[in-house]
C-alpha cells in the first residue's frame, strides 16, 4: 500500500468518526421562566438606576 493510499484511508476514517458525533452536544431543556411580577414605571426606573449606578444626587449640572 502506498503512502498516498494510507493517508487517504486515514483521512476517510477520521471523517467517518467525525460525522458520527454531533457538532453541538445536546443540552438539557431550559427551565420555564418564573412569572414576572408586574413592574410599575417607577420600579423599572429604580432597577435601571441600580444597574447603571446612578444615584440621582449627581445630575451633572444639567437642569
Amino acid at each position: 500500500m502506498t503512502r498516498r493510499e494510507m493517508r487517504l484511508r486515514e483521512q476517510a476514517q477520521r471523517r467517518a468518526a467525525t460525522g458520527a458525533m454531533p457538532a453541538v452536544p445536546a443540552s438539557a431543556p431550559e427551565p420555564e421562566p418564573e412569572p414576572e411580577e408586574q413592574q410599575t414605571p417607577s420600579s423599572r426606573a429604580a432597577a435601571w438606576r441600580q444597574t447603571w449606578g446612578v444615584t440621582g444626587s449627581d445630575d451633572g449640572g444639567n437642569r
